[in-house]
């Protein structure tokens, strides 16, 4: 025989059982014919970043400069293990799928594809590969500083009903960048003793945080006015950025010789019938 049954339209588990029933009023022994788990609900799922960010001025920060386009995207230091997990819930068993991308390329860097034993699973990602470092498959890949990388997750339950969940972050791959401008009197060998330094620090994509200044190893005030006393001399300026990157540091040297050359001549010794006079002497600075 065949009959349809309505298993019912609330998520869970049903059980079909059925017996027989002759006409003799015989009832036969109860089977358990099918399980049905039904399942209407794409699985539910989160993405949590395990390392840190800051984020642009506008954001974290008493400034409401609308054109910034950075304000509500978090920016990192570039890392080669940066951790990310994703959590995932579903009364069936799930199939996650994981990939990496990089603004303005197509291609997606399938980081996991595996079918979850638990509700959450971990992810690795590299962003400390710089773009022309690497080549895959004769293909350039990697991050460029400032860019927009976007981690996708794709969770698929054992009926097909899929999730789709995206985790976008900013990558800071270089310190600040530094120029120093020098007071006019501080040329390669001057007699002047002060002067002030002009600094032009500048990282546009997570924001300079510290810049320190130093002369000959003595930390100074990067504005104050230099006095400094006969001899070489450098002015030293490195820098750190909101994320941590440190500055290559930049330095400018001279030589302050305040002190006249001393000049002592020989003793003249004049001779008869002798037209021309040699002169002798020492000159020392």
């Amino acid at each position: 025989f065949t009959t349809n049954v309505s298993v019912g339209t609330e998520e869970g588990e049903y059980i079909v059982n059925g017996t027989a029933l002759d006409k003799a009023g015989n009832v036969g022994e109860t089977i358990t014919y099918l399980k049905v788990i039904l399942d209407t609900t794409p699985p539910k799922m989160t993405i949590k970043s395990m390392f840190s960010f800051v984020y642009a001025k506008g954001k974290d920060d008493d400034d409401d400069d609308d054109n910034n386009n950075n304000k509500n995207i978090g920016i990192a230091k570039a890392f080669s293990g940066h951790a990310l997990q994703v959590i995932v819930s579903d009364t069936n068993p799930v199939k996650l799928r994981c990939t990496f991308q990089h603004e303005n390329r197509y291609l997606n860097e399938v980081l996991e594809d595996v079918l979850m034993t638990s509700n959450t699973q971990t992810v690795l990602v590299n962003t400390a590969v710089e773009f022309n470092d690497l080549t895959k498959n004769g293909i350039r890949h990697g991050i460029r500083s400032g860019e927009v990388s976007t981690f996708r997750a794709y969770a698929v339950d054992s009926v097909g009903l899929k999730t789709v969940s995206t985790f976008s972050w900013i990558t800071d791959m270089n310190g600040p960048t530094i120029q120093i401008i020098p007071p006019d009197v501080f040329v390669e060998q001057t007699k002047e003793t002060k002067g002030s330094f002009k600094l032009e620090v500048l990282d546009d994509v997570s924001g300079v945080n510290e810049t320190i200044c130093d002369v000959d190893d003595v930390i100074v005030e990067c504005d104050a006015e230099i006095n400094v006393k006969d001899g070489q001399h450098f002015f030293r300026v490195t820098a750190t950025d909101r994320v941590g990157n440190i500055a290559t540091p930049v330095k400018h040297s001279w030589i302050t010789d305040t002190t006249a050359p001393t000049v002592k001549m020989e003793e003249l010794k004049p001779e008869d019938d002798v037209l021309s006079i040699t002169i002798s002497g020492t000159c020392t600075d």
